[in-house]
């Protein structure tokens, strides 16, 4: 039975790609300066309980982002674009697809842990400062007994859950944003396949990379989508081209380096091989 507390900010559809024949995914982590390796089943790994709970509701709502938009309007789309991706790329993706995939490289640049407790303190303060903003428009709404600012009255009425909640409500109108949306959706997509190397790539708990942003006509967005294929998008298709005109030993080294050394804890892999090179740049 799935654990409706525990949310994945890797989804498990996305790990499994990188599953053992048991179906576990040797996991990298660095503690107290050595690199150790263990294999999980993806249920287990790139998940927090209550990592996009809500605070200040009652407790059958504490969940909704995760049931009501994470999981049925991000995540299960976004596999059967993946599954498309895999199979026939030449063919392309069907519109609606396209968008699940567009709303999910979306999610991943909000959804993971250490970007979604940046948002969750940059707009808790946020709105302390709004609430301070005007502090006469409080005053004269005021009655004797309440308390002297509305921050205070807030926190009388058992209302300071809706602070704490406030970033993390953000996030379905971040992942939704319609232009960020539009420019990925009209980028050259590719997906390139390395079946036959001597090693694959591996991914992170932060495995998307975008540079220099979706502002510059020379940005680039790498996903890698199992041990042999890779997702590229960019406005440039020559760009495109050049990369798929790489030997694999490059683009897969450079992709790993990438998806290493933006990692936060954690390195994901099919299989033990990979240590040495993780140990060499997996952040202390």
């Amino acid at each position: 039975m799935s654990d409706p507390d525990r949310h994945h900010f890797l989804p498990q559809f996305y790990l499994a790609r990188w599953g053992n024949e048991k179906g576990e995914i040797s996991t990298y982590s660095r503690k107290r300066g050595k690199i150790y390796v263990r294999e999980y089943a993806p249920k287990s790994i790139a998940s927090e309980r209550g990592l996009y709970a809500l605070r200040g509701v009652a407790p059958d709502h504490c969940n909704a982002i995760e049931r009501d938009y994470m999981a049925p309007e991000v995540d299960d789309p976004a596999a059967k674009a993946l599954r498309v991706l895999l199979s026939d790329m030449k063919a392309g993706l069907p519109m609606d697809l396209r968008m699940a995939w567009v709303r999910f490289l979306m999610s991943l640049l909000v959804r993971l842990p250490s970007r979604l407790k940046t948002l969750q303190d940059d707009a808790s303060a946020t709105l302390k400062a709004e609430f301070s903003r005007a502090p006469e428009d409080y005053e004269r709404l005021r009655r004797p007994s309440d308390p002297p600012t509305l921050s205070d009255f807030v926190e009388q009425r058992g209302l300071g859950g809706l602070i704490e909640d406030f970033g993390t409500t953000l996030l379905p109108g971040l992942i939704e944003l319609p232009q960020m949306q539009a420019d990925i959706a009209r980028m050259d997509w590719r997906v390139l396949h390395f079946r036959d190397g001597p090693y694959g790539f591996v991914t992170s708990d932060f495995p998307i990379c975008m540079l220099p942003g979706l502002g510059s006509p020379e940005c680039l967005i790498s996903l890698p989508l199992s041990p042999t294929a890779i997702f590229l998008a960019s406005y440039s298709s020559e760009l495109l081209d050049k990369l798929d005109a790489l030997q694999p030993p490059a683009l897969i080294d450079e992709a790993n380096r990438i998806a290493i050394q933006s990692a936060q804890e954690y390195v994901y892999a099919d299989n033990r091989q990979y240590l040495a090179l993780i140990d060499g740049l997996l952040r202390a």
